[in-house]
């Protein structure tokens, strides 16, 4: 583990800020997790962090002082980019190919879509400058940089304002010289302005995306440096010590500084938290295949976990721009208990993607809310107790809600008013349906024979009505699942991961060369752990390859043993490239050749992650399970419902739905048809009963 987990700070925190809630995870000395929430502050996400923090403090008896590992999941970058709130950005590329954010693929957003338009690129063509420079694909000096126009342009953008600066010049991965100069000039000349170099952003072939990843890395560099200064800043002043570690969209947390210098790995900062606290129980329980729901407040992010592991891609897409580091796959839609219920044109009932977030929230959270969302439409059901929510730190507005519902939507509709309420869940319910068969029956994958992981705020209401729209048999429903993506956190590994492009056809590559090239990013990496101060023993190096037939377009990764001197394991990876390309296409070329196009390297730091504990059996208390009862609407109908209070379940306690179980960040509602038993670890399982 890295040296600084051994000091004598104890306790363990993660930090997840949604849309709505900023969630905390502390994990002891003693082996007990404790789980907080505390308001979401949209304007300056650090304020909501102070808070829970200091909330900690008064309930849980801790010490600031006393933190010796945080780490946190922003939606900093997400925001970002959603919004277009990042800085003003230029680009510098070689002349002739200034064009290329704008030209991109040529491929049309929706191929039936004959007015479909494009996000129109993060940089203006006005601070898209160009200079005479060129390096040929072998690496070779065709041209020299023309310092001269070089200074003309950067004077050019600094004249325009622009805070950041992105350089992509062709062929850069092969040698990096020329961006290596145009950065070296920037720094001195321009100290203020933040630069990124694709070269060190992503040193691999594809123009386009390389040009993509890099500017996006430029783009969200000011924000993202600012906002960690004054988190580290504000953790400071409560005494904090440690640096604070930030979640990839990979899957690894990695540090403030590095976070800083390459935001464009912290996109799915947030989400992919969920995801391997997801792994994490799934392979403790031995679920099999998993599909998860993380459903918050303002969106619903869908993820597969396949073999064990989470599904990660190298080439993903956000917000119609190309993102070609790691990122765990995960699909997000605007579907969260603050998504809004609206009538469209046509007279249709519609829920989001709009939402009230955390300010000023559902209509029943009474902060000036008035526009109908799924949680209020979850109260007028019954699902959601007005009076015992967040554990009874908020108060729910229940006729405020009907009111809503009432005016906006079943009046115009000229329907009942609970009906329309139903209506709100179906349809979000639908929305989120169709999310998951885009992860699994458009990937190849049947969701019927995976086990629904539901968390989140709002995802265990959903989960019954999800399972059964998807033929999904078992539902499971974590501890804390409020909390359950900052839990995550607390899972994650520090990693990095390393490229470097080869282009060379397998027959013609040398196990010796292929080697050589994962010696260099071994180099690079093990530099980075020395100065994160790791032991050698808890790293590990994960090699894999990208490959693909001669003349085609897509790659496929692979993964690499040990192959210094090894022709056996060069015709293995050539194997399990055919193997992997009949998987995921139907079919494999084995006449064909194939060729090498990327190398990769995973480093991963191992740090002691939280371990579950057996929760008491019912059988060792004193007297049998107790509830009360509510009634709640179910397909059209009000009925008797047993509610129960999650801290009271133990191990071994099973009940029928309908039923509903409260806890201070999430309900679950166990549908009809549905029978509920609680694990040897408290996981709520769910088996469907009515076939």
């Amino acid at each position: 583990m890295a040296k600084e987990a051994n000091e004598t700070r104890k306790l363990s925190v993660g930090i997840d800020v949604g849309g709505t809630f900023t969630d905390l995870v502390l994990f002891d000395d003693q082996g007990k997790l404790r789980y907080l929430k505390e308001s979401s502050t949209p304007g300056d996400q650090s304020v909501g962090i102070m808070r829970v923090i200091e909330k900690a403090g008064r309930r849980l008896g801790t010490d600031a002082t006393a933190i010796g590992r945080f780490v946190h999941g922003t939606t900093v970058a997400t925001n970002a980019l959603i919004e277009r709130t990042g800085a003003k950005t230029g680009l510098i590329t070689t002349e002739g190919f200034r064009d290329i954010l704008q030209i991109g693929r040529h491929t049309r957003p929706h191929l039936f879509d004959l007015k479909a338009r494009r996000h129109p690129p993060l940089v203006p063509r006005h601070l898209r400058l160009e200079v005479p420079e060129r390096i040929a694909a072998s690496g070779e000096v065709l041209r020299s940089l023309d310092e001269t126009r070089l200074g003309e342009a950067l004077a050019t953008l600094v004249s325009h304002g622009v805070t950041a600066i992105a350089v992509c010049l062709l062929n850069s991965y092969r040698n990096p010289a020329h961006e290596e100069r145009i950065g070296e000039i920037i720094a001195r000349e321009y100290p203020e302005i933040a630069v990124g170099l694709s070269s060190r952003i992503m040193p691999e072939i594809q123009e386009y995306e390389r040009t993509s990843t890099t500017t996006i890395n430029s783009y969200l560099t000011p924000l993202m440096g600012l906002y960690l200064t004054r988190l580290v800043n504000k953790l400071g002043d409560l005494g904090v010590r440690t640096a604070p570690h930030i979640m990839q969209s990979g899957g690894g947390q990695m540090r403030a500084d590095q976070a800083t210098a390459r935001p464009v790995h912290t996109i799915l900062s947030g989400p992919a938290g969920g995801v391997l606290a997801s792994a994490f129980v799934a392979k403790t329980i031995n679920a099999g295949d998993v599909v998860t729901i993380d459903m918050g407040g303002t969106s619903a992010d869908i993820s597969l976990i396949f073999d064990g592991s989470p599904v990660r891609s190298a080439d993903s897409e956000f917000e119609g721009m190309p993102i070609a580091v790691p990122m765990l796959d995960i699909h997000a839609i605007g579907a969260g208990g603050g998504s809004q219920a609206w009538i469209d044109k046509g007279g249709a009932l519609r829920v989001g993607p709009q939402s009230s977030g955390a300010d000023p929230g559902p209509v029943c959270y009474g902060r000036g809310g008035s526009v109908p969302t799924v949680s209020d439409a979850n109260l007028v059901l019954g699902r959601l107790d007005a009076t015992d929510f967040l554990g009874g730190d908020m108060t729910l507005g229940g006729e405020p809600a009907l009111h809503a519902i009432e005016d906006a939507l079943a009046g115009p509709l000229n329907m009942d008013t609970f009906a329309a309420a139903e209506g709100i869940v179906r349809v979000v319910n639908a929305a989120m349906a169709a999310g998951i068969r885009k992860v699994t029956v458009e990937r190849g994958h049947d969701p019927r024979g995976c086990t629904l992981m539901a968390f989140g705020g709002a995802g265990p209401l959903h989960a019954g009505a999800l399972a059964r729209e998807l033929g999904i048999d078992t539902i499971v429903i974590p501890n804390a699942p409020g909390n359950f993506s900052a839990f995550g956190l607390l899972t994650a590994d520090t990693r990095y991961d390393y490229v470097a492009t080869v282009m060379k056809p397998m027959d013609g590559l040398a196990s010796a060369e292929l080697s050589a090239a994962y010696e260099a990013l071994v180099d690079e990496a093990a530099r980075q752990m020395t100065a994160e101060r790791y032991d050698k023993g808890d790293i590990t190096f994960v090699k894999s390859a990208e490959l693909r037939y001669v003349r085609q377009s897509f790659r496929l990764q692979v993964p690499v043993h040990d192959i210094e001197g090894d022709d056996g394991e060069m015709a293995a990876i050539t194997d399990r490239f055919h193997a992997e390309h009949r998987r995921a296409y139907g079919y494999a070329s084995e006449a064909d050749p194939v060729e090498v196009v990327n190398v990769r390297l995973t480093v991963i730091g191992r740090i002691p992650t939280p371990e579950l504990h057996p929760l008491p059996s019912r059988a060792q208390a004193d007297g049998p399970l107790r509830g009360t009862k509510r009634e709640v609407f179910f397909d059209g109908a009000w009925r008797t419902t047993d509610v129960y209070r999650r801290r009271e379940l133990l191990a071994g306690d099973h009940f029928q739905g309908p039923a509903v179980v409260q806890e201070a960040g999430a309900t679950t509602v166990v549908e009809p048809g549905f029978e509920a038993r609680v694990d040897d670890i408290g996981n709520i399982v769910m088996k469907r009963t009515d076939g």
